[in-house]
C-alpha cells in the first residue's frame, strides 16, 4: 500500500474538526502532526482537504505544508518515526535539578549541619505537600518551602535571621542541574519529542529556575500544579498535564526521579520512566515502572529504540 504523508508546520492553530487530520498544540507554540494516511483518498478528496488546512493556516499565520508522496517502506519508516516521538512531563526537583545541592549555601551558616538539613528540609517539603493535598488545602510551593525550611532549622536546634533564610530561598530558584541532563535533554530533543516541565513548583519559582538552569532550549514550557491548586500525586495534576498537551494522559510519559510521582502517574493512566541515578530502591507502595534508567542520556537511547 502506498501512503501519502501530509505535514503541517503553524503557530497559534486551534485543532481542526473531528473528522480532519488533528492538531497537538502547546502555549503559543505549535507543531501540527498529521498522521500518514492511505492512499485510498481521492485526488479531489485530497485537494480539499489540502486546501482546507492551507487556508486555516494563513488565517492563523500558518507557515507552511508539505505534502510527500513515499512507496511502502519508505512512507512506513516515516510514519514509525513519527509514532516514537513521544509527549514527555518531566519534575523538576529531584529530576531535573538537585535540591540536596542547597547545602552547599546551608555550609555557609551551619558547616556542621548542612547536609542534614538539606535532607531534612527537602523530606519536609514533600511531607508538607502530601499533607496539604489530604487535607484538601493549598499553599503555594514557595510558602510550603519556606515552613519546611524553618522546620529543618529547629530539628536541628538553629535559626537563622530573615536575611539568611531570604538567601537561601533565592537559592532554591538557582539549584543544579544534574551532569546528564544538558546532554540528554539535547538528545530527547533532536529526536523530536514534545517537552515540558511538570511540577509542584509554583509559576515563579519554575520561571526562575528555568532561566538559572538554562533549561528553556529544551522545553515548549512549564506546567506547574499552581494551575490546580493540588499537589502531587493527586489525579487531577496527570490529567491536567495531559490536557495541556491536548493528548489521552495514556499518551503522555511522565519523567521522574520520585517514586510517589511515577506511581502517581502511573494510578492515573499516565506512562512513566524512572530516573534512578543513586540505584535506589523503589517504593513498594507500587509496581516498579516498565521504563528504569540511570541517567537522561539513557533514557533517550531506550526511546530510540
Amino acid at each position: 500500500m502506498n501512503w501519502r504523508v501530509l505535514i503541517v508546520s503553524a503557530w497559534n492553530t486551534p485543532p481542526l474538526t473531528r473528522n480532519a487530520p488533528g492538531i497537538s498544540w502547546l502555549d503559543n507554540i505549535v507543531v501540527a502532526r498529521v498522521k500518514a494516511y492511505p492512499h485510498d483518498l481521492t485526488d479531489d478528496e485530497l485537494q480539499d482537504l489540502t486546501t482546507y488546512v492551507q487556508g486555516l493556516l494563513q488565517k492563523q499565520g500558518g507557515q507552511q505544508i508539505i505534502e510527500q508522496d513515499a512507496g511502502q517502506s519508505g512512507a512506513l519508516e516515516k510514519e514509525d518515526t513519527m509514532a516514537t516521538r513521544e509527549a514527555l512531563a518531566f519534575d523538576m526537583y529531584g529530576t531535573l535539578v538537585d535540591p540536596i545541592r542547597i547545602w552547599k549555601q546551608l555550609e555557609q551558616y551551619i558547616p556542621d549541619e548542612a547536609q542534614r538539613v538539606a535532607e531534612i528540609w527537602r523530606h519536609k517539603q514533600l511531607e508538607f505537600t502530601f499533607r496539604l493535598t489530604a487535607m484538601e488545602r493549598y499553599e503555594d510551593f514557595e510558602q510550603v518551602t519556606r515552613k519546611a525550611l524553618d522546620y529543618a532549622l529547629a530539628a536541628v536546634g538553629r535559626n537563622l535571621d530573615a536575611q539568611q533564610k531570604g538567601a537561601l530561598m533565592a537559592r532554591y530558584n538557582h539549584l543544579e542541574r544534574f551532569p546528564d541532563v544538558e546532554p540528554g535533554l539535547q538528545r530527547l530533543k533532536e529526536m523530536g519529542h514534545t517537552m515540558v516541565v511538570f511540577s509542584n513548583g509554583s509559576p515563579s519559582m519554575l520561571a526562575a529556575i528555568m532561566n538559572s538552569a538554562g533549561l528553556h532550549p529544551y522545553f515548549s514550557g512549564f506546567v506547574s500544579v499552581d494551575e490546580v491548586k493540588v499537589y502531587k500525586p493527586s489525579p487531577k495534576v496527570y490529567r491536567h498535564v495531559a490536557v495541556q498537551f491536548d493528548r489521552p494522559i495514556g499518551e503522555v510519559r511522565l519523567i521522574s526521579s520520585n517514586p510517589f510521582d511515577v506511581i502517581g502517574a502511573e494510578a492515573s493512566g499516565m506512562q512513566s520512566a524512572w530516573v534512578n541515578r543513586s540505584g535506589g530502591l523503589f517504593d513498594t507502595l507500587g509496581t516498579r515502572p516498565e521504563m528504569v534508567v540511570g541517567t537522561l542520556v539513557e533514557l533517550a537511547d531506550v526511546l530510540e529504540r
